[in-house]
């Protein structure tokens, strides 16, 4: 096992509100939804959130509640 250097640590722990565990769960989660968005690691994350911008309000489907949401807002 790799020991996390502590940014990486700081980072998760942000993420998971002090669990470091959830944090990693919950940074998994997030990629999943940028990766099926068409976000790919050899992307400038930056630039690519500024292109997508306007999309942040959109349903995502692969949330199935996504739409029951999108429909009460």
């Amino acid at each position: 096992m790799r020991p996390m250097a502590q940014a990486d640590n700081l980072i998760m722990a942000a993420a998971g509100e002090g669990d470091i565990s959830q944090g990693f769960h919950n940074l998994i989660a997030m990629y999943q939804v940028l990766h099926n968005r068409g976000y790919r690691p050899t992307m400038d994350l930056t630039e690519w959130l500024t292109h997508h911008q306007g999309e942040q309000n959109k349903p995502n489907p692969d949330d199935p509640d996504a739409n029951q949401r999108h429909d009460s807002q």
